[in-house]
């Protein structure tokens, strides 16, 4: 079946292409059969990326023939309508909507509101976006030890996210809270992140959450809460935490620090992430977070690391294979299980 790619300078639209980054082609969907119009004719194909949903023009990998784009209208009924379903769900993802929003602008402006675990972070992830040649403005309102309610009460930290128009702020909890039991951590949690997402988009701004890791030896603070408490029970706490919160407020997207670090922790390289106390992040701890942001905001691999980082091309992949967003499945599920977007 051969099916007209299109001249792309006539459709002056951005091309949607989440997932589809050198190196992790593994993210895009699996091949299926794709009929034409005519019902005569079929191919293996899957789409990977949306070239015009108001103009229902998808960008089609086939098996055989490389790429090309597509009208919708050249694909059987049902086809098309599966199509259709998954061009709108890539384009309205709030994950597709901060990575397009910060490729293209000129100087994306970025806020990171936090506590220690944000201190270094945004100054090395500054410094990855600039290696990179992109052109970013970061700020921060770190705060040592400040939770998400001492933030949403602060009159510093609500000026500064209304003081321009900020691209993305990025907000960090304090690192205890999110591991603890699910209605004691969303009590305490909950209320104040919905107030600052809601002042973050009234200033036009996109909300971003940062997930944390859990500490080398577990939390030690609340021993009578969690016996035996060890790094791996503590981070699978807060990955629950980061995709339960993230279903309860739908348009933040997220920053998967806490995983990566579990992959370093599994590959009995974690050690050196962190500080003597056994939570801060070390140098090469701060640089992983950083990675993993720029990764998750930009959609992209780190390909120069900026000064002298051990493994940092190890970990300039494994921030890759985490941090970029990946293509849904095609076809979608008829009924798709409640998620984080």
């Amino acid at each position: 079946m051969m099916m007209k790619p299109i001249v792309s300078c006539l459709l002056r639209s951005v091309v949607i292409a989440i997932g589809m980054v050198p190196g992790l082609l593994a993210a895009a969907p699996d091949y299926v059969e794709l009929h034409a119009a005519d019902g005569k004719r079929s191919f293996a194909g899957r789409p990977v990326a949306v070239v015009s949903l108001e103009k229902e023009v998808v960008r089609i990998d086939r098996k055989e023939g490389g790429e090309q784009d597509c009208k919708l209208i050249t694909f059987a009924e049902e086809d098309r309508a599966q199509l259709k379903r998954w061009m709108e769900r890539v384009a309205n993802d709030p994950q597709t909507v901060l990575n397009e929003r910060l490729v293209a602008a000129e100087t994306p402006a970025i806020l990171c509101v936090g506590n220690s675990y944000s201190f270094r972070v945004p100054k090395v992830f500054e410094k990855i976006a600039k290696a990179e040649g992109r052109n970013v403005y970061v700020e921060q309102v770190t705060k040592g030890g400040w939770t998400l309610a001492q933030h949403a009460g602060s009159k510093e930290t609500l000026a500064k996210i209304a003081s321009r128009k900020w691209d993305v702020v990025v907000i960090q909890e304090q690192s205890l809270i999110p591991a603890f039991p699910p209605g004691q951590r969303d009590a305490r949690m909950l209320p104040p992140l919905k107030l600052l997402v809601a002042e973050i988009e009234r200033a036009g701004a996109l909300p971003a959450l940062y997930q944390t890791w859990g500490r080398r030896d577990g939390d030690r603070q609340n021993a009578a809460a969690f016996p035996n408490d060890t790094f791996a029970t503590m981070n699978e706490r807060l990955s629950a935490c980061f995709k339960a919160i993230r279903h309860a407020v739908p348009t933040l997207t997220g920053v998967p620090v806490g995983d990566a670090w579990a992959a370093r922790m599994k590959a009995d390289k974690g050690a050196a992430l962190y500080a003597k106390d056994g939570s801060h992040p070390s140098a090469q701890g701060n640089y992983l977070a950083a990675a993993v942001f720029y990764s998750a905001l930009y959609n992209a691999p780190v390909k120069h690391a900026p000064g002298e980082i051990g493994d940092a091309a190890v970990l300039n992949r494994l921030a890759a294979r985490l941090g970029c967003h990946q293509l849904p499945a095609y076809p979608l599920p008829e009924q798709e299980p409640p998620s984080a977007p």
